[in-house]
């Protein structure tokens, strides 16, 4: 009996050791720096302005605020004038109809931008400061009446804060453009026009 005892008291010392040690083990202090895991931050990039070169596969028109208009004609005037050719005015006007041929209508879609230079070339004008934008506008003995003014120059809630016209090719009769027009509240007009032009100037 005393050998069981003995060999009873052995097994309980060698278990409560045995708990200890694992006891012990779970109330280790736990290494903050080992568990944290950092989460890579990763910049998301600002959403970007539509360019010019996004544009080239549009039909003939403009699109702003998710509408798009059609621009069937485009005109070119040369307003530099004989009297003083290298005054650096030349209108680029773009419309639904044909203004040439039209008295009167109830409704025109009607784009103006007047670019600086002696002659229209393939280029990219910038930041020109005469411009204006109007749909669903009557047209009433060959003068546009504007109605919905979506940019003007004398507007100061209207006014482009940034503009851009590149021609990519032109000849005597055809002529290949994309322009674009920024407002301050955010809008962006984006345009388009390949094919024929009349040039209107004196």
């Amino acid at each position: 009996m005393k050998t069981s005892n003995n060999l009873l008291k052995f097994c309980c010392t060698l278990f409560a050791g045995l708990t200890v040690a694992c006891s012990s083990d779970d109330n280790q202090p736990v290494d903050e720096e080992q568990t944290v895991i950092e989460t890579p931050v990763t910049e998301v990039p600002a959403e970007e302005e539509p360019t010019l070169e996004e544009h080239v596969t549009m039909p003939n028109g403009f699109t702003f605020n998710g509408q798009f208009y059609a621009m069937n004609f485009l005109y070119v005037n040369d307003e530099n004038g004989s009297d003083n050719p290298a005054s650096g005015d030349i209108g680029i006007i773009l419309a639904d109809k044909d203004i040439l041929n039209l008295e009167n209508s109830p409704e025109v879609d009607f784009v103006y931008l007047d670019v600086n230079d002696v002659a229209l070339q393939q280029t990219t004008y910038q930041n020109f400061s005469d411009y204006d934008v109007y749909v669903d506008s009557p047209f009433v003995n060959g003068q546009i009446q504007p109605a919905t003014t979506l940019f003007d120059d004398n507007n100061e809630a209207l006014k482009a804060t940034a503009s851009s016209v590149t021609i990519s090719s032109i000849t005597n009769t055809q002529i290949t453009i994309t322009f674009l027009l920024t407002r301050a509240d955010g809008h962006v007009l984006t345009g388009y026009y390949n094919g024929a032009y009349s040039n209107i100037s004196n």
